[in-house]
């Protein structure tokens, strides 16, 4: 094992704990801030690994900052760093780090994937934890990616999940995602079929995951595609990403929504989705279609989903880890095939 020093300012939990248990709550623990014919295709994962981070929705909101060709090649570095990993055949070694936080020091196990000097960028902390946070947002691919960021006032240290550290753990993950995207095999003539299958496939497939208290799982594969791909069970979270990813693969533009869903028990926080059909953009919400075993939440329109799903207002690229993109103009109407 490694041993290392580093100051810690900021330890911030990504958007595994913003949408934890999609009762979206902070778990932070570490003193740590807290039919028709269909057709086949068989892929491996070197098929999927790499999608076109330029049309991400994440990745695009930054055109809108005067500084948009720092935090934007920040982004890609950081997509770089990740891509690299989840392609590379080696292992990480665990490395004790030393934090620091609120005055308290302790060490710490962590697998690093790399530190990124942001100063090299002319970034701030925030604005650097920001653009972190979008990558998550935009790849549901890198499963891999810890929901702890460290930073200290120069650097972020990219971190992986315990499970994922080893090559010989990743292949196995990666051919089960290959498998799962085989698995899905109803290409439709018309988009909106295309959408209806992986809507379909999804809550065909998946159970809502919950604890042995009974209350939604907190562990970070339920809030990522690894839930579902391993064990066909996740949070809204890995709802989202699942159909985020089957959209990417399908050339749909797909934008992870975050936000409250009103409930008769009450509030609670939530994720769903956003997508483009015909140059209009509509709300899905997987999650909700499924415990209802219904379309209720299927291409809705602004002022229909909005009856209980309230998605999070935009922020300030200086607002760090709860940064919020701009979301899509939604359509005035629920979408209506014309087929």
């Amino acid at each position: 094992m490694k041993l290392r020093k580093f100051n810690i300012l900021l330890l911030i939990l990504s958007t595994l704990c913003l949408l934890a248990s999609c009762n979206l709550g902070s778990n932070s623990s570490l003193s740590e801030t807290t039919t028709e014919s269909s057709t086949t295709i068989d892929y491996s994962y070197s098929d999927i690994e790499r999608l076109d981070y330029l049309n991400l929705w994440g990745y695009k909101d930054l055109e809108r900052y005067d500084n948009k060709n720092q935090l934007k090649l920040f982004y890609k570095d950081i997509y770089d760093e990740y891509n690299n990993f989840i392609r590379s055949t080696a292992d990480l070694a665990e490395e004790k780090i030393e934090i620091t936080t609120n005055g308290v020091k302790e060490l710490k196990s962590y697998y690093v994937i790399n530190r990124l000097d942001f100063r090299k960028y002319n970034l701030s902390s925030n604005q650097a934890l920001a653009v972190w946070h979008l990558v998550g947002l935009d790849n549901p691919l890198f499963y891999f990616a810890s929901s702890n960021i460290l930073a200290d006032s120069t650097k972020l240290v990219l971190t992986c999940l315990n499970e994922c550290h080893l090559f010989s753990q990743r292949e196995i993950i990666n051919n089960k995602i290959a498998e799962y995207i085989n698995n899905f095999n109803n290409y439709k003539e018309t988009k909106d079929d295309l959408v209806k299958s992986i809507h379909d496939f999804i809550v065909l497939n998946t159970s809502y995951k919950y604890n042995e208290s009974g209350l939604p799982d907190d562990s970070p594969s339920s809030h990522n595609i690894l839930g579902i791909i391993e064990n066909n069970s996740a949070v809204c979270e890995g709802y989202t990403k699942i159909f985020q990813l089957l959209c990417h693969i399908n050339n749909i533009e797909c934008v992870l929504s975050t936000g409250t869903g009103k409930t008769k028990k009450g509030d609670e926080n939530h994720a769903w989705n956003i997508i483009k059909i015909d140059d209009n953009w509509y709300f899905i919400d997987v999650t909700w279609d499924d415990s209802l075993n219904s379309l209720k939440y299927y291409l809705k329109s602004y002022s229909e989903m909005i009856k209980d799903h309230i998605p999070d207002i935009s922020n300030s690229i200086n607002d760090g880890i709860n940064y919020i993109y701009n979301l899509p103009v939604i359509s005035t109407t629920d979408y209506e095939s014309v087929s």
